[in-house]
């Protein structure tokens, strides 16, 4: 599946730079953290890949978790894709906005997910892309 794609601002609050722009305000790790905190009040596109999320039943306090709405379920045989309803408005590569926003996540298989019902997700952040308005990487400094 392709990445998860997101419309978000680089905003500041007492514990440094976050992507705000949805339900959830996304602290930055500190390799991102530098190389946004002057990019601050621009928008910019947050990518995802689907494997850096994960469903879990207990929150892993390592990650942050998001509790979300399932959408839909795609079984694959030893894996499955879970449509959930995203915190942040969705965009496609060429950053325009989509109609309804969405996060997928790929998993191993395991019981069946009803549409409605609600998942916990583990996002690791370190794994996060930020994107510029033309699609350039914005990659932390070496």
């Amino acid at each position: 599946p392709p990445m998860n794609l997101f419309e978000v601002r680089i905003e500041s609050n007492t514990d440094g730079p976050v992507l705000a722009g949805g339900d959830v305000p996304i602290l930055l790790p500190t390799v991102r953290a530098a190389a946004l905190g002057s990019r601050r009040g621009q928008q910019v596109q947050m990518g995802l890949r689907p494997e850096a999320l994960r469903i879990v039943d207990v929150p892993d306090p390592a990650m942050s978790t998001l509790r979300l709405e399932v959408l839909a379920e795609e079984r694959l045989g030893h894996e499955r894709l879970v449509y959930c309803a995203s915190p942040w408005p969705s965009v496609d590569a060429a950053g325009q906005r989509q109609d309804s926003s969405q996060l997928i996540v790929r998993t191993a298989a395991g019981p069946a997910l009803r549409p409605g019902g609600q998942v916990t997700v583990a996002v690791d952040f370190q794994q996060l892309h930020v994107f510029d308005g033309d699609g350039t990487s914005i990659q932390p400094e070496p």
